[in-house]
């Protein structure tokens, strides 16, 4: 069997029993006759380790307690798809073009069936089908298979321009058009494959029904195409106007987070080569965790200390132009991260004590070249410095509605008439 080698995660295991017919002078010829030319796949999907894409100390930097079993907060982490489906590809001889797919939707951990040819050469992809926001683009002479997702209408979280600080977006930052984040993803592609109709390349064994068949094996790896981020803003001073002389206040400056963008994302990825699309965009979340308060926190600079930490879970294609898990393997190795040439930026909305919001944007472009792949992501935010006293303290207004009420008082001049329609 000749295909390339695949790095083991997540294993798919493909068994083949073919019917041949073989001419052959070779005394030691094994016996290879089955009743049916269909192949079973049996694809079994294992936990993934979430270091293998984060980093080894994604754990010590993450200090927001995410309650999994919580129907409110759900997995951090992948979780098992049900269904994966599989488009196979004849070939035109060995890295020939691809040509005549079928598809075939399978059961994770069940066993499925498909028929292949021996003697021949096939390109075989292999993905989870249940989407929500996914789209799909295939190239009619099959050399791209595109995922991406519909961009939407949505205001960003970051300031106004009047209302930039040195610490906000230069007049280069672009928030880009908003797209929904993908749903999790993940699959292989096996390039190049060969059944073979050598019958020492088959195993001899029984099947479940006690019939003796001959088993063609491949192993492949499942691993994602969607990464997570772990977005986990830390207020430190949150409680800063307690010692205030004129007005003393023991409440929290910033009560929640209630919204972000994240700007400088792959708009998609193409899943023969892995490789995101070079087009950024930006995405939103509201889901923000609740915030977690007088929590013990590790600062940049190694110390500890008391703050209040909210939390977000979001998926990505990842950062534009590269192969997430091959930027991973060789920030790994290497201690290189990927050229990160658009910049990420995060908006993130701030619910002030008084009811009232003011978002503020932050520059996340270094941490993300670092998580190529996923990871968690921290913001610090000096509550004592990035809002002033009047700010906090101010009451949201409720707003009452547009539009007018126009009433008229001691009309005199009443007219009737008749109108004939």
């Amino acid at each position: 069997m000749m295909h390339k080698s695949h790095n083991l995660l997540t294993k798919a295991l493909l068994t083949s029993a073919v019917v041949l017919s073989l001419l052959t002078t070779s005394c030691e010829r094994k016996d290879l006759w089955l009743p049916t030319s269909q192949v079973p796949i049996e694809i079994a999907i294992y936990d993934i380790d979430l270091e293998t894409y984060f980093g080894i100390n994604w754990r010590f930097e993450w200090m927001y307690d995410w309650p999994e079993t919580d129907a409110n907060y759900g997995p951090i982490g992948y979780t098992e798809p049900e269904y994966v489906r599989a488009t196979i590809y004849n070939l035109d001889g060995r890295n020939g073009q691809r040509q005549n797919p079928f598809t075939r939707s399978m059961v994770t951990n069940g066993r499925n069936r498909v028929s292949l040819t021996a003697a021949n050469w096939y390109d075989m992809l292999f993905f989870n089908s249940d989407f929500e926001y996914v789209r799909t683009q295939v190239a009619d002479d099959y050399s791209f298979y595109n995922m991406t997702t519909r961009s939407v209408n949505a205001p960003t979280y970051f300031p106004s321009t009047r209302d930039l600080t040195e610490e906000q977006p230069d007049p280069s930052f672009k928030p880009y058009d908003v797209y929904n984040q993908p749903d999790e993803m993940f699959g292989v592609f096996l390039d190049d494959l060969y059944v073979s109709e050598d019958p020492n390349d088959y195993e001899d064994t029984i099947d479940e029904n006690g019939n003796h068949v001959y088993l063609y094996r491949i192993d492949a790896t499942l691993e994602p195409y969607t990464f997570i981020y772990l977005i986990q803003p830390v207020i430190l001073h949150n409680y800063c106007d307690v010692d205030d002389p004129e007005k003393p206040d023991s409440t929290a400056r910033v009560r929640a987070v209630n919204g972000l963008t994240i700007t400088g994302l792959s708009q998609g990825v193409e899943l023969f080569s892995r490789k995101d699309w070079d087009s950024p965009v930006s995405i939103n979340s509201e889901d923000i965790k609740p915030m977690q308060v007088h929590k013990t926190v590790h600062l940049a600079n190694g110390t500890e200390t008391e703050a209040d930490v909210c939390a977000a879970r979001v998926l990505t294609w990842g950062l534009p132009g590269i192969d997430p898990l091959q930027a991973r393997r060789t920030l790994d190795e290497t201690g290189v991260a990927p050229v990160n040439e658009v910049g990420n930026w995060i908006g993130l909305n701030f619910v002030l004590r008084g009811g009232d919001v003011k978002p503020l944007a932050f520059n996340i472009s270094e941490q993300m070249a670092q998580h190529p792949a996923g990871g968690v992501i921290t913001i610090y935010i000096d509550a004592s410095k990035v809002f002033t006293r009047d700010e906090v303290d101010h009451e949201k207004k409720d707003n009452t509605g547009g539009g007018f009420n126009a009433s008229v008082e001691n009309w005199q001049n009443e007219v009737n008439s008749e109108i004939t329609i």
